[in-house]
């Protein structure tokens, strides 16, 4: 009798669809997640539960397991366009563009007319730069359901992007008079008026949209975003804590809170928040990811790669959680896996230039110089002004025996910024490897003089000084240095090598006696002067300073 009375697979799967549904309308995708694996282990060759999980995840952003889900539903139901529409928006995320036309074709030999064909053409035509041909999309979509408001908001951000900004405003306006309350249109909007530069407006659309959804998190996380982007720190805090007073278990809150310690440097208050959030929920990944950058800032490495492989392994398509974990792994010297971990943060998210420059200056250090090179070009193709990329791409050249290229490059970063003492440094060594000597001493002067710390840029004299035959001119420049700069122990050292090299031991001595005295851990010291001691035959001298 029990085994009649229990549900069949049907039942089962719709039950747990049901409940899958019911978390996806309280915003609780994870468990959404679960009921949904749950109706497929009751019915595998479901195709629609396939495919609403499929939806669930591109929520989570997690788009490899979405285009598996998609794929499966495609698979089990050839005809379900949906599931082929989902598949080639993500070959499109992807700029796989011949998969996302295969799909297109499927779509069309289903259904000539299918509104989702003409969608997925117009997103393809604007990877393909086709600003005119996705338009035409558009419209013909628009003459099947004129009011559906979500083709108005792609047909304004196809306007935007020919820089007919009336046009993209008046669709926009369109979907509001379609559904006012709608909180897309009202972001889309406020999109527009950042692109335009009307701030104002672009903070007005924003509220508006809050408020026509005051529960909804998202939103206001939204109004956040366009405070810390415009930097304007005082609105964003105010407005989370204003959050954290409503609902003081926000989770949302505090993790914006924290994005904000970090901006100040208050690591203590981005720990109270962490340590919080940990506290309610131990697991959360949000949680460990924080506090793995914490400790990476403290010097912890270990605990950093602890925490972030957490959010590797919980968030696998979160490209931060790879970058950061990066980070921590090269601060603890394991190159390989710090290199894998930014590979992978660039795989996720192509566009995002910073686990680029990681790798670009990994692969320097290394001595990959045509790795650097083409990486650091990539990231210059994106962002030409960019110039942390023009010094590594500059390095790389230069190491690569093309010093005419860069130099162009350092040209083009003393150019963004003529105060950076870096560009100058750059600059001077191309003209040292050409032995143009007063061109290179010249930039290293300028970088001594925009930053007078910059104690190699004094090693850089010297040693032009030097390779012209000037002994004296190049002690005479270390010694008008010394005062200017609170890295005395330094400046002596170079008195202390000039006067070695010019075989004056006693004052050598005397020089880097007075450098470890301000430096006690400057082991090159001791060692030059245990060395000076061997030379003199003080063997006893030398064996002291070998102790030290």
């Amino acid at each position: 009798v029990a085994f009649y009375l229990m549900p069949s697979p049907e039942v089962k799967r719709e039950r747990s669809l049901e409940r899958a549904r019911e978390y996806i309308s309280q915003g609780k995708v994870n468990e959404a997640a679960i009921e949904f694996k749950n109706a497929l282990k009751a019915d595998p060759d479901s195709a629609e539960a396939h495919h609403e999980f499929g939806l669930a995840l591109l929520r989570m952003k997690d788009y490899r397991g979405a285009l598996r889900e998609f794929r499966r539903a495609a698979y089990i139901k050839p005809g379900f366009i949906d599931a082929r529409f989902q598949m080639g928006n993500l070959f499109v995320l992807a700029r796989d563009i011949p998969h996302a036309k295969e799909e297109l074709d499927k779509i069309r030999t289903q259904d000539q007319n299918a509104i989702e064909a003409r969608f997925l053409a117009a997103n393809i035509a604007m990877v393909e730069k086709d600003p005119d041909k996705a338009l035409k999309e558009l419209q013909e979509a628009l003459i099947k359901e004129p009011k559906r408001v979500g083709t108005y908001i792609d047909l304004g951000s196809v306007h935007i992007t020919r820089k007919n900004f009336k046009a993209a405003e008046e669709a926009f306006r369109k979907a509001l008079d379609i559904e006012p309350g709608l909180a897309r249109a009202r972001i889309a909007l406020a999109n527009l008026y950042s692109v335009t530069g009307d701030q104002e407006k672009a903070e007005e659309e924003l509220i508006l949209a809050t408020k026509a959804d005051p529960e909804n998190e998202g939103l206001l996380h939204l109004l956040g975003n366009f405070y810390s982007h415009t930097r304007r720190f005082d609105d964003y805090e105010r407005l989370y804590r204003d959050l954290l007073q409503k609902k003081p278990d926000s989770l949302l809150a505090k993790k914006a809170l924290i994005e904000l310690s970090l901006i100040k440097g208050d690591l203590k208050q981005a720990r109270a928040y962490t340590e919080d959030i940990l506290k309610i929920q131990p697991g959360d990944t949000d949680g460990h990811y924080f506090r793995g950058r914490l400790y990476l800032l403290e010097g912890d490495q270990q605990k950093a790669v602890e925490d972030l492989s957490i959010v590797t392994r919980n968030a696998p398509q979160f490209a931060q959680g790879y970058y950061f974990l990066g980070l921590a792994q090269l601060q603890g010297n394991q190159i390989q896996q710090a290199r894998a971990s930014l590979q992978e943060a660039i795989e996720l998210n192509p566009l995002w230039i910073q686990p680029r420059l990681a790798l670009a200056q990994i692969y320097l250090a290394a001595g990959d110089h045509n790795l650097a090179w083409e990486e650091s070009k990539r990231i210059l193709q994106a962002q030409p002004q960019n110039r942390t990329a023009l010094l590594i791409g500059g390095a790389a050249q230069l190491r690569k025996g093309e010093p005419e290229k860069a130099l162009a490059l350092f040209m083009r970063a003393r150019e963004i910024d003529p105060k950076d003492p870096v560009a100058h440094m750059d600059i001077g060594d191309v003209y040292l490897v050409q032995k143009k000597f007063p061109a290179a001493l010249k930039e290293y002067e300028e970088a001594l003089k925009l930053d007078p710390e910059k104690i190699e840029a004094l090693g850089s004299v010297v040693a032009v000084q030097l390779l012209q035959g000037n002994r004296k001119a190049a002690f005479d420049r270390a010694e008008q240095h010394l005062g200017k700069t609170k890295n005395q122990a330094a400046v002596y050292q170079i008195l202390g090598e000039l006067s070695l090299e010019g075989k004056n031991y006693t004052k050598g001595i005397e020089y880097l006696g007075k450098a470890v005295e301000l430096s006690p851990n400057l082991l090159s010291a001791y060692f030059l002067i245990a060395n000076a001691y061997v030379v003199q035959n003080k063997l006893d001298e030398a064996i002291e300073e070998y102790k030290k």
